[in-house]
């Protein structure tokens, strides 16, 4: 996916870092890493999208030098650029008043602004060139999270770039359950809960869910994995209770501390 080849580290320079990446058709900049590690997923074995598509970090775009070099080096040869933003207009507005300017000078480019909450659809989803239903449908597919639910936006914007405008009474978002049992089998020997931030799972990063499963069942157990969103919500907390009492599971890992 090439998401950047240079990028500002955690201390800033005493010069800004300018970001060179290769250039794609669609470009994906985005707030939330999960986004970007859940896109890297279903890129994998993907030989439709692979060479298409660029993800990177909002964050190595806080310059104002930063975002005029990326709109005249990377972006020039861009298609469609799809901006999600969590946090109000004012948190990236430099960027996207110039991203503006980017899909004006061009009639055949293509501008996506999602809000990354809610209370922001109004203020951002405008901005852009789409229908704002179609932008609150996309947006509301990054926000659950999960592959099943970025394979749809990847669906979505090769419509657009194939000259098309998806219907978005068509996309239906896939809700994760809250908690959702995962992987669960018919392995013999006593039951271990595993408890995880289903975060991992709306990023597309269930490597330490296969590893903990794999090992368990390994050492002739049984693992009983949920995903959750956060264990302070008194309904997961029940929803949590009642799966590992039903499953009488004697062990429980817990790895949202």
């Amino acid at each position: 996916m090439h998401r950047l080849a240079s990028c500002p580290g955690i201390d800033p320079p005493d010069d800004v870092v300018l970001v060179e990446q290769p250039a794609a058709e669609v470009l994906f900049l985005t707030s939330a890493g999960t986004d970007l590690s859940c896109l890297e997923q279903c890129l994998i074995g993907s030989g439709g999208w692979s060479d298409r598509i660029r993800g990177l970090n909002l964050d190595c775009l806080s310059h104002p030098a930063q975002i005029d070099h990326y709109l005249s080096t990377t972006a020039q040869t861009a298609r469609l650029i799809l901006v999600r933003l969590l946090g109000s207009r004012g948190h990236w507005g430099y960027g996207l008043e110039q991203l503006q300017r980017w899909s004006t000078a061009d009639a055949s480019r293509q501008l996506v602004v999602l809000a990354g909450t809610a209370d922001q659809d109004r203020e951002l989803h405008g901005m852009g060139t789409i229908p704002e239903p179609l932008a609150e449908r996309l947006a509301a597919l990054l926000r659950e999270g999960g592959q099943q639910n970025m394979d749809q936006l990847l669906d979505g914007l090769s419509t657009l770039l194939d000259g098309g405008i998806p219907d978005a009474e068509t996309i239906q978002v896939v809700p994760l359950p809250d908690p959702l049992p995962w992987d669960w089998q018919d392995d013999a020997g006593s039951r271990v809960g595993v408890v995880l931030y289903r975060a991992q799972l709306q990023a597309g990063d269930t490597s330490l869910a296969e590893c903990l499963n794999r090992n368990l069942r390994a050492a002739g157990l049984c693992p009983r994995l949920i995903w959750v969103s956060s264990l302070r919500d008194p309904a997961v907390q029940a929803g949590v209770g009642d799966l590992l009492r039903s499953q009488s599971v004697q062990l429980v890992i817990a790895g949202t501390a």
